[in-house]
């Protein structure tokens, strides 16, 4: 690293981590998850070269996108959550829904929605890293969520 970048990123951190800060509080409502965010992107930062003149835009835009990233990340597990309640359930009937989902994500979903399915919810991909993975759009794999979860939902509702 030459000692340019990094006076460089200190003059960006120094100039907008208090800006950026406040946008990832105000998006996410929690300190600890705010100051990752912004450490977050300026790791990022560090690893790409960025024009002086745009870093700034740069910067805010990047926390934006890793703050909506978070919360869509958060909404999934969420859903997820309320689809296999793991904390009221004993080991066995724990078991025997995990595996009742697993047999339902092979045999009921199409190979496509499987995918989906697996890489977003098992890999905790997110949308658009599913996408680029299947070479589908986001708001297919979007479709792809809603129609497997329904379908999960559906299949699983009495066990």
């Amino acid at each position: 690293m030459t000692e340019k970048k990094e006076k460089q990123m200190e003059q960006l951190f120094r100039a907008n981590y208090e800006r950026m800060y406040r946008l990832a509080f105000a998006l996410l409502h929690d300190n600890e998850e705010a100051r990752d965010v912004v450490s977050d992107v300026f790791s990022k930062l560090w690893e790409h070269d960025v024009k002086e003149e745009t870093a700034s835009s740069y910067l805010m835009q990047s926390v934006k996108n890793a703050c909506l990233n978070l919360i869509a990340q958060k909404k999934r597990d969420e859903r997820l959550q309320q689809l296999l309640p793991l904390e009221v359930e004993q080991d066995a009937q724990l078991e025997e829904r995990w595996q009742a989902t697993v047999h339902c994500i092979d045999h009921d979903l199409t190979p496509q929605t499987a995918s989906v399915i697996r890489l977003c919810f098992g890999e905790q991909m997110s949308y658009k890293e599913t996408a680029e993975e299947l070479g589908i759009s986001i708001s297919a794999v979007n479709k792809h969520i809603v129609k497997g979860l329904r379908t999960l939902r559906d299949k699983l509702k009495d066990l």
